[in-house]
């Protein structure tokens, strides 16, 4: 049931957490709203998922945000995907980060920046490699530039 954390006192109504009674007067349990919860039925108030996280409505706990998503705010009701050039590669992250130099993302929600290939290059938050111009050249895997060929 929800309890009222003032008094202890049982509500008439049988709730389990993810809800919560608002005083020892309500004859009710409310559901916790999305982005928020309440873990125990003992409680006054639902909590706002942390950043990072994300929950739906009547929840008893937050759900980490997946690699390759974030939740940038407290309160999350989902996890947006990161945008091409950037990338996530842990759970529960509140931001994505730039894809570095000499790599690239070419879609929404990755996870791991892919390399450019000998020969190409990129610069930070890229989508793409370019090939490097006639008269230059990288020689190896994730080159952010292009080295002029010396005759």
């Amino acid at each position: 049931p929800c309890l009222s954390l003032l008094d202890k006192a049982v509500v008439s109504t049988q709730s389990t957490g993810g809800s919560f009674a608002a005083d020892s007067n309500s004859s009710s349990c409310t559901a916790c709203s999305a982005g928020s919860f309440a873990e125990h039925n003992a409680t006054e108030t639902c909590a706002p998922c942390s950043a990072g996280s994300y929950s739906e409505t009547n929840a008893t706990f937050c759900t980490l945000c997946q690699p390759g998503s974030f939740a940038e705010k407290e309160g999350s009701t989902g996890c947006p995907l990161c945008s091409p050039g950037q990338f996530s590669n842990i759970r529960g992250a509140s931001n994505c980060s730039v894809c570095p130099g000499g790599s690239f993302s070419d879609t929404n929600g990755t996870a791991v920046c892919s390399l450019c290939e000998a020969g190409s290059f990129s610069g930070p938050n890229s989508t793409m490699c370019n090939l490097c111009e006639p008269g230059s050249y990288a020689p190896t895997n994730g080159s952010s530039s292009c080295n002029m060929r010396h005759l």
